[in-house]
């Protein structure tokens, strides 16, 4: 366009006209031109650099600058290539500065020119890549308003949005799982950041909320408030210990992740995993399979996700007109089948329906939205077309009671529920739905989306969860991020983050590889003794009793994933702790410890169990703590209670499912037991009204009982679940 540029006459009309040519057909693509100014200063150059009217060295020279002034930055286009110790840029910033009383306008290269400033996405979605290609490859992707720091430019793919196109991207740096990410995204999708918070003013007790969090929260928290100063963050404090709320996710079917994911993020416990025929146990409707613990650790802490979009998982629900509003609902419904008028109510749209079921119940809008279209999908399911053969005219859109094995099981099971709830009308089941998830969440206390998907709100932990996927509040929190523009982000908005106790010194890392992270034994054989309790791969502390005049043994091995290494086996004498250490091929680790001790030519330990058990299961008629149990349970010797493999003190519940083993008091042991505390079906040491739904779920067939269950609701010992179980067993519910 401009390659005839340095014939024409310098005559200084004509320099006027193109200079106002150039100012109207160069104005940079991104930031916008109504963007807040930024500010650069000049920067490698000996002494001064030259200013030219356009972005190329054959453009006139306007004015030269001295290193370190300071100029405004108007925005980026691609001119000539310049090439700067050994590095080429093609990129050239648009400047704005002052000679005398003149503001004058021009180009320089962005050799020399430095400009770190604060900017926001502003598409739906957007690639964060390794360089400034299309080819480079996918770092993370960034949700609309998401902020990031730009820390240099770069010429790269050209791309195209709305119209328009650039080849210029921004390096970026910005908070990913809790640690800080650089890449590169199209100058395109980023535009500067205003300065935030003035409408909401600044939270004037951030300092005295940011003491109230660990350490290790708060440099992420400081991040936040220093782009929304008018924030508010309240530390949850749940009361759980870390290892043990992991350990309650940890199991089968609560927490599953796509089976297409690595095999370090997939479960390689039994349930979860066939090591006869090498494949994971598919789950739900087969595309899911139980998910690593260390996956579940990095979804599950807080740490990871204090970036100005994940954090919205935190988000308190409540309705809130003064920023939730139906155009907002709109947006998120844009481009799904719900976009439009409800099929059996012309002139109503989803956008309106949702909001009004939203403000009459109290929840947030936006909220219900974006679960709605997380749940069906862009274009609906069998749960909302109203024609599933034997259900026609029945709507779920929450997908309430949608589980099973297999896509028509869970199918029938959820409208089956909307036939109960009589959600015949699309209205009633999003209004219906909405009632319901209130009353059943938001009502006990699980008054954000994390809640809601990691149930620590009460006593009652991971009693009820709305979805299973582990990645659920993550991906709704960047969902409802995004329809929040800058000027709602600017309300005083109040997130309120859990805070486990004794969490680890830093965020869990998501894992990595796709090579077996397992780390069990398949077998633990000593060449002589009794080994106890028996062997388990999740039981890790054994006591090995020598046979009468024995002081020695050998110990062996064989692990469940034949390429992980032990170390440890051999042989061990009486008197010595063993530490088996198992070896993963993705370097994670896991020790397995025997006690040897020789039962001598005369032992003489002696132990006195003081309850009933029956076979290996030790059945208890009441709730009680750790404490409580090891007093009771014996009064010669002692006993040690275990669940999955870890031992319980103190004041914890006793669940069950737990193990107790019982010692002498020389150390011997005398059995392992299952513990089954009587109404306790959902496992977690407490007795109330949810252990009565779900057992009549088992008595109605919509569940099925493990074997720990059955004997735990089974009140009247007959072998079945029934009606007269539940009456027995929860008389004043």
């Amino acid at each position: 366009m401009y390659g005839n540029r340095k014939n024409v006459r310098r005559i200084l009309s004509l320099f006027t006209a193109v200079m106002a040519m150039a100012a109207l057909l160069l104005i940079p693509l991104a930031p916008p031109a109504s963007a807040a100014e930024r500010t650069g200063t000049i920067s490698n150059v000996s002494s001064t650099v030259n200013v030219r009217s356009g972005p190329s060295t054959e453009y006139p020279v306007v004015a030269s600058l001295s290193k370190g002034t300071t100029v405004t930055v108007t925005g980026e286009t691609i001119g000539t290539s310049i090439t700067e110790g050994g590095v080429s840029s093609s990129v050239w910033f648009a400047i704005r500065f002052k000679v005398g009383s003149s503001t004058v306008d021009g180009y320089v290269s962005s050799h020399y020119l430095e400009s770190t400033w604060t900017g926001m996405v502003t598409a739906s979605s957007v690639n964060v890549r390794s360089g400034p290609h299309t080819s480079d490859s996918v770092v993370t992707s960034l949700v609309k308003g998401a902020t990031v720091t730009v820390t240099g430019v770069a010429s790269g793919s050209s791309v195209s949005n709305n119209g328009q196109s650039s080849g210029v991207w921004y390096k970026v740096r910005f908070a990913e799982s809790g640690t800080t990410a650089t890449g590169y995204i199209s100058s395109l999708f980023v535009s500067a950041k205003t300065s935030g918070g003035s409408s909401g003013g600044s939270n004037p007790n951030f300092a005295s909320e940011l003491a109230s969090f660990p350490e290790s929260y708060r440099a992420g928290l400081q991040a936040l408030h220093e782009a929304y100063p008018a924030w508010s963050f309240k530390a949850q404090y749940v009361g759980y210990d870390w290892d043990y709320a992991v350990s309650l996710e940890y199991r089968d079917q609560y927490s599953l992740c796509s089976s297409a994911s690595s095999s370090s993020w997939k479960c390689c416990e039994s349930y979860a995993y066939n090591w006869d025929t090498g494949k994971w146990i598919a789950k739900d409707n087969g595309s899911w399979v139980d998910a690593s613990r260390e996956l579940i650790e990095y979804y599950m802490d807080p740490r990871n996700f204090l970036d100005s979009s994940t954090v919205f998982q935190f988000l308190d629900m409540s309705f809130d007109s003064s920023v939730q509003t139906v155009a907002g609902v709109q947006a998120i419904l844009n481009g799904t089948f719900m976009e439009g008028e409800l099929p059996d109510e012309p002139g109503v749209t989803f956008a309106q329906c949702i909001y009004e079921a939203a403000a009459q119940y109290g929840a947030n809008p936006y909220v219900i939205a974006a679960k709605l279209k997380g749940e069906q999908g862009i274009s609906g399911s069998a749960m909302t077309s109203g024609t599933y053969p034997g259900y026609e005219g029945y709507y779920n859109y929450f997908n309430f009671n949608a589980y099973g094995n297999g896509s028509s099981q869970i199918i029938t099971r959820a409208l089956t529920y909307a036939k109960n709830a009589g959600w015949d009308t699309h209205r009633k089941s999003i209004w219906g739905g909405t009632a319901q998830y209130v009353k059943d969440y938001i009502g006990y206390g699980q008054i954000t989306t994390y809640l809601t998907r990691f149930d620590f709100a009460d006593s009652t932990p991971c009693a009820f969860q709305y979805a299973s996927a582990i990645h659920y509040a993550w991906y709704e929190g960047r969902s409802i991020s995004g329809i929040y523009s800058e000027e709602d982000r600017a309300q005083a908005l109040t997130f309120t983050i859990p805070v486990f106790q004794n969490m680890p010194a830093s965020a869990c890392r998501v894992p990595s590889g796709d090579t077996s992270p397992y780390v069990k034994l398949k077998s633990l054989t000593p060449s002589t003794g009794t080994l106890s309790p028996r062997f388990q791969p999740d039981t890790f502390s054994y006591t090995l009793t020598l046979p009468a005049g024995a002081t020695s043994c050998r110990i062996d091995a064989v692990t469940m994933d034949g390429q992980a290494a032990v170390k440890g086996t051999g042989g061990a004498n009486a008197g010595s702790t063993v530490t088996l250490t198992v070896t993963g091929r993705n370097g994670n680790t896991k020790n397995y410890t025997v006690k040897i001790v020789s039962s001598g030519p005369a032992h003489s330990g002696t132990f006195k169990m003081n309850m009933t058990t029956v076979g290996d299961t030790l059945p208890l008629t009441r709730t009680m703590t750790v404490a409580d149990l090891m007093t009771d349970a014996v009064s010669c010797g002692y006993c040690a209670v275990y669940a999955d493999g870890y031992v319980k003190t103190g004041a914890k519940a006793v669940c069950t499912g737990d193990v107790l083993v019982v010692y002498d008091d020389a150390d011997e042991s005398h059995g392992a037991y299952r513990i089954v505390l009587m109404g306790d079906l959902n496992k977690n040491g407490r007795i109330n009204s949810k252990d009565m739904n779900l057992l009549f779920d088992f008595v109605t067939g919509k569940k099925e009982p493990d074997d720990l269950q059955l004997l735990a609701g089974d009140a009247d010992g007959n072998g079945k679940l029934e009606l007269q179980d539940i009456s027995i067993l929860y008389p004043d519910r």
